[in-house]
């Protein structure tokens, strides 16, 4: 997911595909092999962004995270700053990698 708002309530989300480092590839997305990930591509001409909440359920991945936050863009910066996610709920969070990718959530 790149932009725009999303719910993901008390649902199962289960990845098994290999993990690829997310990177910027215009409106494409590249698979990740996690089970969210959250792309943010900030534009200063659309002002894109990114609102994620996730209550309760199940996000498992075989070789990624559960949930990844990256920022990608066409000239190199990973502002992630577009993107407000939040967890709540308790969901089960599985991944080889880890939760997430460090970022910080309420």
């Amino acid at each position: 997911m790149k932009s725009g708002t999303a719910v993901f309530f008390g649902c199962t989300i289960t990845a098994v595909g290999a993990y690829y480092d997310p990177g910027y590839d215009g409106n494409n997305a590249h698979l990740t092999g996690n089970a969210l990930m959250l792309e943010c591509s900030p534009s200063p001409e659309y002002f894109q962004t990114l609102n994620v909440t996730i209550i309760g359920g199940i996000f498992s991945s075989a070789y990624g995270y559960a949930v990844e936050l990256a920022g990608t863009s066409a000239d190199g910066t990973h502002d992630t700053s577009y993107a407000k996610i939040n967890i709540s709920g308790a969901p089960a969070l599985y991944g080889y990698l880890g939760e997430t990718n460090g970022f910080v959530y309420p």
